[in-house]
């Protein structure tokens, strides 16, 4: 039985009082040992199938104005598809883990091979109608495959689709995604894939908040409309709504929070872009906003038990306040003493962050409590 699988029937089991938290506690520690050692072989196939795949590159890199264009092309749908071919055949027999690894390198292959023949046949394609392609093939294997990685994987690819198709802040565009598909993933807490949705929700909007607090709300010109940002934004704004009318019956105002806040600060920090304040106020107002937002997700986190959304929550803090030094110490002070303060505040930091994050991990697996 899968981890997760085995966490939720020992919940279920705790609940309906046929055994107490201690026998639940022993039961979950009694298959912690086997579930490490499928996580070993997962991570050591995985990376078997990365070099496998670097090793292609660099022969394809190698030998590509020697290998006639016809050949060049099988070659490129063939990989991929050996790839899919494999791991099913591995995943329906003895060696699930194996054919996971190999379906990973099928689905990461695809957009190699998608841009190569754009290149190879000289195709006219935008390169976000490419990626568009690749998030079709792989969210659906992640699906098909109950497979957190791929699916997180195709995610990420549809997130790379939004900042390449919008002429507007691209950072918005793929934050206000991240806003949505963490809203998804908690409305599927419930199923393997719920996590990959909310990982990826939660660390694409952290990671654009601070990459826009880091600038001063922009990098590029002025912040501009079109309908990539606008049906991003239409969606951020329907996932809280929906949220926020859950909230009446469930009770559970977790969910409308962040994605009410993770809304407004992305909101917020493009205008700051155009806003007539001073450079160290502009950088103070942007840093605020980013860490509002780290501590909701703090607080959230806490409230779905999810340690690895702390995890990402408190590297977000860190990120956060060397994005400040950066833009405010390293400035005013000369590089030896901004050095030195820069190391003391970090070394502050990352006392009160182990120190918080050990508090907060010991609560969460000390609690019983799940949210519905």
């Amino acid at each position: 039985m899968d981890r997760d699988d085995l966490e939720d029937a020992v919940e279920d089991w705790v609940a309906a009082d046929i055994i107490t938290r201690e026998q639940a506690e022993a039961i979950l520690d009694h298959h912690e040992p086997e579930d490490r050692a499928s996580r070993l072989i997962t991570a050591l196939s995985v990376m078997g199938a990365v070099l496998v795949g670097a090793g292609f590159l660099l022969f394809l890199t190698a030998n590509w104005s020697d290998i006639p264009r016809t050949i060049r092309a099988l070659l490129l749908v063939a990989i991929p598809a050996a790839g899919y071919g494999g791991g099913v055949w591995l995943q329906r027999g003895q060696y699930p883990r194996v054919g996971l690894a190999l379906l990973v390198f099928g689905a990461g292959f695809v957009g190699v091979s998608l841009f190569a023949l754009a290149d190879l046949f000289a195709l006219d394609v935008d390169p976000a109608w490419l990626l568009l392609a690749w998030t079709a093939v792989a969210v659906p294997t992640g699906h098909a495959l109950a497979s957190r990685l791929v699916t997180a994987g195709g995610l990420a690819v549809g997130a790379a689709t939004l900042g390449t198709a919008t002429t507007a802040e691209p950072a918005v565009v793929i934050g206000l995604y991240s806003v949505v598909l963490f809203a998804l993933g908690a409305w599927r807490r419930e199923t393997p894939l719920g996590f990959a949705y909310r990982f990826v929700g939660v660390a694409g909007a952290l990671g654009t908040t601070i990459v826009l607090a880091g600038t001063g709300g922009r990098f590029g010109p002025a912040p501009e409309m079109d309908a990539v940002i606008v049906a991003a934004g239409v969606g951020a704004v329907a996932v809280t709504g929906r949220a926020a009318l859950d909230s009446r019956t469930s009770e559970n105002v977790a969910l409308p929070l962040w994605t009410a806040i993770g809304t407004l600060v992305l909101a917020v920090l493009p205008m700051l872009a155009v806003a007539d304040l001073q450079p160290t106020a502009t950088a103070l107002l942007a840093h605020l906003l980013a860490l509002v937002l780290v501590l909701v997700t703090v607080a959230v986190s806490y409230r779905f038990a999810e340690p690895p959304l702390v995890n990402v929550a408190a590297l977000a803090f860190l990120l956060v306040v060397l994005s400040f030094l950066g833009t405010t110490v390293a400035d005013a002070l000369s590089g030896a003493v901004a050095l030195v303060v820069g190391g003391l505040i970090l070394l502050a930091v990352g006392l009160g962050l182990e120190r918080g994050r050990r508090t907060l991990l010991d609560r969460m697996g000390g609690s019983s409590h799940r949210d519905p």
